[in-house]
């Protein structure tokens, strides 16, 4: 009976501990230093945000220009061989007209 008289107080003891523990890991108010914390943090993670999304828009605007500057080389080349090939086609039409007129 000795033992149950000691453990019935130890077991009264943590049901009162248990029922008194707080809930929270929190606190319940917010001190000035906190809340100069807090408002840092805040503001360091929407620097962050600032600064990811216009790491997203310079990368999406480069490679937007990488697209364009390809698109737009493939049509000066594409030009290049045209303009060579009416080249070829005049200096052929200035070699005919210079044996016309030498013949006249």
């Amino acid at each position: 009976m000795d033992s149950t008289k000691a453990s019935a107080p130890s077991t009264g003891f943590t049901r009162f501990k248990a029922r008194f523990q707080p809930q929270h890991t929190k606190p319940r108010y917010v001190t000035k230093q906190r809340a100069k914390i807090m408002d840092q943090d805040s503001k360091m993670e929407a620097s962050d945000k600032k600064q990811e999304e216009s790491e997203k828009w310079r990368e999406q605007s480069e490679e937007k220009s990488r697209a364009e500057f390809l698109t737009l080389q493939v049509k000066v080349e594409s030009r290049i061989c045209e303009m060579e090939k009416h080249d070829d086609l005049m200096q052929d039409l200035v070699e005919e007209l210079q044996e016309k007129v030498g013949s006249c």
